[in-house]
């Protein structure tokens, strides 16, 4: 409890209220001033405290010990009187705004390195208050997806992310290009082999100058010699200016490794890994000589002891051949003997008159410690694992990942079957590919015969998967792993895994189906429902919106049944009413209330403005009768719809309006946005004429939400597929795709010696010859080897006269017409003469007015 003054009042004043983000209200312990310019600034035993001008631009160092008044401009009654002074600029800082100082919940005060300052709230979905779990809740299916603003406003998310091409692209409104991430790019990076005391300041200092953080996480263990960093950038230009300049550096008598995390942009759920070895060496052993009266008897037990077991461990036997004069006391050898063994427990099992052991090959503890000094001779490591050994194991295994793949290829090629004195046996190395899998666990039962029979087919690799953990206890999700030296042999078992993982994708009529109503909780209960009595997995991805079945085709075929009977069902009591601004506008004010009621399951669609009803003819009548009663009640008229549809040019049926708030026929827009999928073309926008623009159109991208709305997911998948390739087609010089072909990734070019695992056929591409890697040659000398090709192709072009286009690099062949061409690849308009580029072939202005001022004429 708080102290309270004489009145009862507490005296400490709630330091959330005053950022306007209490969540207690009435029943807060602090004090919560109802006029903050006056109770705060002055007081019976001290002078009237002014407000804090630092607070008001958010940099005041003193926090709650601040001895002017903390006052916030959205405290209502609060006007500053202050004199006025310069601005003081904003802590420097390379993080964005705190997020948990937004909920006034942030923990660490003035001392949090990330900005407090008040930001807008993310955009999050409203739906139907919830009733406590041990309440009834009536009319529970009822799912109002409403996005808007804590002010009120409406507001839908802008960009949404896919894999497409193996790289994670951003798309805008109009499914426009904002960012393209290959699965060689990363805004994440490691650095390894910092000081063991190293601070997070310490590791932000070190790296803000690259550019702007969104988190940084330093880690190192209890009995760690190095700590190990993770920075998370804004974008992968800032984190690729880190590697380079950190890799190798010296920081406080080290030296760094800095790389990028690759695991962060992969393009299934698996993370190659192409740094870790297997390494296995023989466990510390002894050597004795048993000793017998004749040779005989020697040979005897040499041969009957060879190849058994000594306390569960094998062992080897020879008999040594008695010298010249030697006459008693014959002998044989045993190796492999375990370090702890008594020479009265070998007299024993040997049947000898006496033993004469030898010293260990080395002490326990001390192999893991002198195989690892090895190793780091070669780079710096991640981590070093031995496997749990048996009690009767002979060798010992370990699993050693380095920073860099060159690492782990040198340590193979050096210490490969090299004998080490020290551990009196060789070393032996293997390089090993592997893939980690984290389905759930029901999944992986339904798949373990099926992963079973490629292990079977593919002995190349070893395929393992986990169930539970260490203490029996089942683990969910579950995991599976993939090991290979081979990185070819491996591909194809990835391949193949993620394909059961993925699953069969429910299609009807060459399509993926959907319905939205999956992603409510109903939906998802149905869903449930069917997993358990089908013995089939069933997995809805929402962002592809897609169906996907894994298990026995038998339970697919019963699954794939009940979700298409569902599905109809749900269709056929499917109604969509279109809204007008007004009409929204009551909706979202509190009109949605009354609605709440009245049918099992309402959608509203803010961007659509329509209102999708789930239930029988009688519901969807109730509905309207509603909503005509709000109009009638409200005042609102009904919007005439004599305008015309843009794309039609007849009387709007039907309509869809776009936040610009042009209408279109639903059908003729359906049509105008299916027709961006096969042809590539700039962002989507409203094509409504407007004689006050200069390009007589609106031209304000259509918004992500009635993409989706309109098109069904296969054509949602084929626009921002077929925008892709229209962007990389246009910047030839950004992108290449891999080499091998039909092998769907692309990468940017790379100065020389750079050399790209690719993620999906797992081959070598030299990033800057734009071919598989060329093992043993430079690029100087490759591009030597293959410039009797180029000499023909130059030649040839020459003799066709082949030019490339100035802008993009595309070849052209002009075989007739004007002078005027158009590059199929950017779109770039040019003049065949000059090779001049316009942006436009208006004759007014562009490639025409160009040809018949400098060259008199098109060329016709």
């Amino acid at each position: 409890m708080q102290a309270s003054n004489p009145t009862g009042t507490p005296s400490q004043v709630c330091r959330f209220f005053l950022q306007n983000s209490c969540m207690r209200g009435d029943r807060c312990h602090y004090y919560h001033p109802r006029n903050p310019t006056t109770e705060l600034n002055a007081s019976p035993s001290q002078a009237p405290r002014t407000a804090c001008v630092y607070y008001g631009l958010g940099t005041c160092r003193y926090g709650d010990q601040c001895h002017n008044a903390h006052i916030p401009s959205s405290v209502d009654g609060y006007r500053p009187t202050m004199k006025t002074i310069p601005a003081l600029p904003p802590t420097p800082s390379a993080f964005g705004p705190c997020k948990f100082f937004n909920r006034g919940c942030c923990a660490r005060g003035d001392t949090c390195p990330f900005p407090h300052v008040q930001t807008p709230h993310s955009t999050r979905l409203l739906r139907r208050p919830q009733c406590p779990p041990n309440m009834a809740r009536p009319n529970d299916r009822v799912h109002i997806p409403i996005a808007m603003s804590p002010s009120g406003q409406e507001e839908t998310p802008t960009t949404v992310e896919r894999i497409i091409l193996g790289s994670k692209v951003t798309f805008g409104p109009g499914a426009s290009i904002e960012r393209v991430q290959t699965a060689f790019e990363s805004s994440r990076l490691f650095i390894t082999n910092l000081p063991v005391n190293s601070t997070t300041a310490g590791v932000i200092k070190l790296v803000e100058e690259f550019g702007e953080l969104r988190s940084v996480n330093v880690d190192s263990g209890p009995s760690a010699s190095f700590a190990t960093a993770r920075i998370d950038f804004t974008d992968c230009d800032s984190a690729s200016r880190a590697v380079d300049s950190l890799n190798g550096r010296e920081f406080h008598e080290k030296r760094l490794a800095a790389r990028l995390d690759l695991s962060a942009v992969e393009t299934g759920s698996a993370s190659l890994l192409c740094r870790k070895i297997k390494i296995s060496w023989y466990a510390p052993h002894l050597a004795a000589w048993a000793h017998y009266p004749t040779i005989s008897k020697a040979m005897a037990q040499a041969k009957r002891l060879h190849n058994g077991l000594f306390d569960s461990r094998k062992v080897m036997v020879h008999f040594q051949p008695p010298k010249p004069r030697q006459t008693t006391s014959f002998s044989i050898e045993i190796k492999g003997l375990p370090p702890r063994a008594r020479a009265d427990d070998i007299k024993r099992w040997s049947h000898a008159s006496s033993v004469t052991l030898g010293q260990p090959t080395y002490e326990e503890g001390e192999g893991e410690q002198y195989v690892r000094e090895q190793l780091s001779k070669f780079g710096t490591l991640e981590s070093f694992d031995l496997v749990p050994a048996t009690r009767n194991h002979v060798k010992i295994k370990a699993f050693a990942q380095f920073h860099v793949p060159e690492a782990a290829a040198a340590a193979v090629e050096k210490l490969h079957n090299e004998r080490q004195r020290s551990l009196g046996s060789p070393l032996w190395l293997e390089l090993i590919y592997s893939v980690k899998y984290n389905p759930p666990l029901k999944q992986l039962a339904l798949l373990k015969s099926e992963i079973d029979a490629l292990t079977n087919v593919h002995t190349q690799c070893r395929i393992r998967y986990y169930e539970e953990d260490s203490d029996g206890q089942a683990i969910d999700p579950a995991c599976i792993r993939i090991y290979s030296s081979y990185a070819k042999a491996l591909g194809k078992v990835k391949a193949a895994v993620e394909s059961l993982i993925q699953g069969e994708v429910l299609m009807l009529e060459g399509h993926p189906i959907w319905n939205d109503f999956l992603t409510t909780s109903d939906g998802r209960e149905v869903i449930t429902s069917i997993n358990d009595a089908s013995g089939c997995f069933v997995k809805c991805h929402i962002r592809s919106r897609t169906i996907n079945l894994s298990g026995p085709a038998s339970n697919r075929g019963v699954a794939r049944a009940a979700i298409l009977t569902k599905l109809e069902e749900l269709m056929s009591r499917k109604h969509v009413l279109s809204m007008d601004s007004d009409m929204m506008r009551e909706l979202l004010t509190g009109g949605m209330k009354t609605l709440w009621g009245i049918a099992e399951n309402i959608i509203l669609d803010v961007v659509a403005r329509t209102l999708t009803v789930h239930g029988s003819q009688e519901e969807v009548e109730r509905v309207h009768r509603a909503v005509a009663s709000m109009r009638a009640i409200k005042g609102i008229p009904i919007t005439p719809r004599d305008s015309a549809c843009p794309v039609c040019f007849c009387d709007i049926t039907d309509p869809t309006t776009l936040p610009c708030g042009h209408s279109y026929c639903r059908a003729c827009l359906e049509h105008f946005l299916r027709s961006a999928t096969e042809v590539a073309t700039s962002a989507l926008a409203c094509i409504t004429e407007i004689s006050t623009n200069p390009n007589n159109t609106c031209g304000n991208a259509i918004p992500l939400a009635v993409l989706r709305n309109l098109l069904s997911p296969d054509e949602e998948a084929k626009l921002f597929e077929t925008a892709l390739v229209s962007h990389i087609n246009a910047r030839t010089q950004t992108y290449r795709y891999c080499p091998t072909p039909d092998c769907p990734v692309i990468y940017r070019p790379a100065e020389e010696g750079t050399v790209l695992r690719c993620p999906v056929c797992l081959n070598r591409i030299c990033a800057a010859c734009h071919v598989e890697f060329h093992e043993g040659l430079t690029c100087a000398e490759h591009r030597d080897n293959a410039s009797g090709n180029l000499d023909a192709f130059r030649k040839w072009r020459e003799e066709h006269d082949v030019r490339p286009c100035p802008k993009c690099g595309v070849h052209m062949e002009k075989n007739g017409g004007c002078n005027h061409m158009a590059c199929i690849g950017c779109k770039t308009h040019i003049c065949w003469v000059c090779m001049k580029t316009f942006p436009d072939e208006d004759t007014a202005t562009g490639v025409y007015k160009h040809m018949r001022e400098k060259h008199g004429g098109i060329g016709i």
